[in-house]
């Protein structure tokens, strides 16, 4: 491993209020998403101890229950136990939504009204995570729970962002839309800092798995991705352009990014598998749009 390739750059000086040192001033993990972190590592974690977790969490708890008595599922009695709802969701799936969700239900710490459509970007990282996992069955990736939680958290620093800074965050909000231009553009435009950055240094603090944290660093930035870290920060960057495409929730902005040559490159993905690709996570997309966690 490279660990030069995760250093944090120095800060400028001119940047303004967002600085690298203020989001490393964040707070820490509660003491149940902590938990949660441990048991993506940890592969004797068993269902019931995810249930027992769960159950003390109860906004968590309702919003598995939700998903799982959704039409979708079409169970003929409501399911009340979390229980039951990891036997019929899988295990790794209820483990990595739950963990997700409880981070993007963080409210801003200024309170008032969000400025951010927190749920469209929720849905957004659920339809890429679901990406990210059919692309690394594609291009055989060895771990698909790993693919699929480095997508889910790949717009993690944009929570930072609208939970921490959310005054700060206004302006980048209101210039995406006054302008029309990529969120990231306008996050170093305003703030000196990117989602991608500021993801990293959280992830980096919560002690997430490494090649997720480079995932979520590098996936706007393919050409500074260590070797070890680069297959899996370009199926984050493809899953990414292909929710955009597909218009599966938002990512804070309209516009489509341009995909890296070396993501193609770094997959060994022909034009054909990648259509492949796209094809499934349609289908996939009214299970993505019934995880709504507000």
């Amino acid at each position: 491993m490279k660990e030069e390739g995760l250093a944090i750059q120095e800060v400028d000086k001119n940047r303004s209020r967002i600085t690298i040192q203020s989001i490393q001033n964040l707070p820490t993990l509660s003491v149940i998403i902590s938990q949660m972190v441990k048991m993506l590592e940890n592969e004797n974690s068993s269902p019931k101890d995810l249930s027992d977790l769960i159950s003390r969490d109860q906004s968590t708890l309702a919003a598995i229950l939700k998903l799982v008595n959704s039409a979708f599922y079409g169970f003929p009695r409501k399911i009340t136990s979390i229980h039951q709802a990891i036997v019929i969701l899988g295990f790794n799936t209820v483990k990595s939504m739950a963990l997700g969700a409880s981070i993007f239900k963080s409210k801003p710490v200024k309170g008032g009204k969000h400025n951010f459509d927190r749920n469209a970007l929720w849905i957004h990282s659920v339809g890429v995570g679901t990406a990210a996992k059919i692309l690394a069955r594609q291009t055989g990736y060895k771990d698909l729970d790993e693919a699929f939680v480095a997508g889910l958290m790949h717009d993690v620093g944009k929570v930072v962002f609208d939970s921490h800074f959310p005054e700060e965050f206004k302006p980048v909000v209101w210039k995406v839309d006054e302008e029309d231009i990529l969120i990231l553009q306008a996050e170093r435009e305003v703030m000196g800092i990117d989602h991608a950055e500021a993801g990293q240094i959280l992830l980096s603090k919560w002690q997430l798995p490494l090649p997720i944290v480079g995932a979520v660093a590098y996936h706007h930035n393919l050409e500074k991705a260590p070797d070890d870290l680069a297959v899996l920060a370009a199926i984050v960057h493809l899953a990414d352009i292909i929710c955009r495409k597909l218009k599966i929730g938002s990512g804070g902005d309209t516009r489509i990014p341009h995909a890296d040559r070396l993501a193609m490159k770094n997959l060994k993905l022909t034009t054909g598998k990648l259509e492949d690709v796209l094809k499934e996570v349609e289908a996939n997309r009214a299970t993505i749009e019934l995880f709504k966690i507000m």
